[in-house]
């Protein structure tokens, strides 16, 4: 009995995609397949599980009085940011209220945050709910914040 054997071969060029195969008789076939022009898509970089802020905490800070609330010029707030991801020099915020009470931060994380105030002769109403003179503000976006003070 006889035995018959065939070989096949098939050669691949990455970089040009070029095709060869070699039959059983020895002749070869060449396809040239065009060079891809789409790069090949890679993962994006993991993203953080921390968040970053960039969302904005404002408001106005004001006195309680009985004929309403005023505005409060100059109260000092510290406010707690999201680090180390903010880019600020500590994990903390500092900034004055303007003439109107106004205040505004940036670089704010979602979630609770906490806000402490100080003015000579005020205390926050409601009364503080942290150490300090201090009350909770929840982010969600860009947040506004008011802030009401009584006389002490």
């Amino acid at each position: 009995m006889t035995r018959r054997v065939r070989t096949f071969a098939v050669a691949v060029c990455v970089g040009t995609l070029a095709i060869a195969v070699a039959g059983c008789s020895g002749e070869s076939v060449v396809s040239a397949l065009p060079t891809a022009t789409t790069p090949i898509p890679t993962a994006p970089p993991p993203q953080s599980a921390i968040p970053t802020g960039s969302f904005n905490l404002s408001g106005i800070v004001s006195e309680a009085t009985p004929a309403g609330s005023k505005p409060l010029a100059a109260v000092d707030l510290e406010i707690a940011v999201c680090p180390p991801l903010n880019q600020a020099a500590a994990s903390h915020i500092k900034t004055v209220t303007d003439a109107n009470g106004f205040y505004s931060v940036s670089n704010m994380c979602p979630g609770t945050t906490y806000v402490w105030l100080a003015k000579a002769g005020y205390k926050a109403s409601p009364p503080r709910q942290c150490d300090g003179d201090c009350l909770h503000a929840t982010i969600n976006g860009d947040t506004r914040f008011d802030i009401e003070l009584v006389r002490q």
